[in-house]
């Protein structure tokens, strides 16, 4: 009789627990979550991103399964730390930093129940999270510079007149401003979301990983510098 509940307290049970335990606990930030994703282009792609997670989640079960839980007690002060944030953070109706300790509460809740060797697997499924919550925001004039640059050279090798100042381009025939919809922000994320996903799949070397999503990346900022240019033009 007691080798049912057994197979239920598997480390891969105890974890898609703690999961779902955190969604119903958190929901209120989900739902701003997931209004936000439907009120912008540049985050559309974040239910997307979390089914990836879901998957990549699922992948790591037998593994999980595998090693033994080995409780860390001092991991519950982080865990309660990101707590009190996130509530603070509630009362004071901020929610970039809501959703930005979502993906921390869930990793270090494993942390703390089933250890270090099973958080260490889970560590790709919850920070993929990241790529579905506007954290990127915040680099966006760096993405905005770059564009600007870009364009700039471009229009200096085609020998085009121009005048730079700021995100402002004056030509001749009129003025572009590169705003923060031209940035490529949205590029620049789902280059880094497929590139990981991949290898994560596919690749086994750490080195063939980053160069891929290195080589992702910059084709995603090419290609929105030419998209921008081309407008210019």
């Amino acid at each position: 009789m007691s080798s049912p509940p057994a197979k239920l307290l598997t480390s891969w049970n105890i974890a898609a627990a703690l999961f779902g335990l955190s969604v119903i606990f958190f929901w209120p930030t989900w739902v701003a979550l997931y209004e936000f994703w439907g009120s912008t282009n540049r985050f559309s792609h974040g239910p997307l991103i979390v089914g990836i997670s879901a998957y990549l989640f699922y992948r790591q079960r037998e593994q999980l399964n595998s090693l033994a839980s080995a409780s860390s007690i001092p991991a519950l002060v982080p865990v309660f730390a990101l707590i009190t944030i996130w509530m603070i953070a509630v009362l004071a109706s901020v929610q970039a930093i809501q959703f930005a300790v979502l993906p921390l509460i869930l990793w270090f809740m494993v942390l703390s129940i089933l250890g270090w060797k099973s958080a260490r697997l889970l560590i790709l499924p919850v920070a993929y999270l990241y790529l579905a919550i506007p954290i990127w925001e915040s680099g966006n004039f760096v993405l905005q510079w770059l564009t600007v640059k870009a364009v700039g050279f471009a229009l200096w090798v085609f020998q085009v007149p121009a005048y730079i100042e700021g995100n402002l381009v004056s030509l001749p025939a009129g003025s572009f401003s590169v705003d923060g919809g031209c940035s490529g922000l949205h590029y620049f994320i789902i280059s880094i979301a497929l590139s990981v996903l991949y290898g994560a799949l596919y690749l086994r070397s750490t080195r063939n990983r980053i160069l891929l999503i290195a080589l992702a990346v910059g084709a995603a900022l090419l290609t929105n510098w030419l998209r921008v240019f081309i407008v210019v033009y």
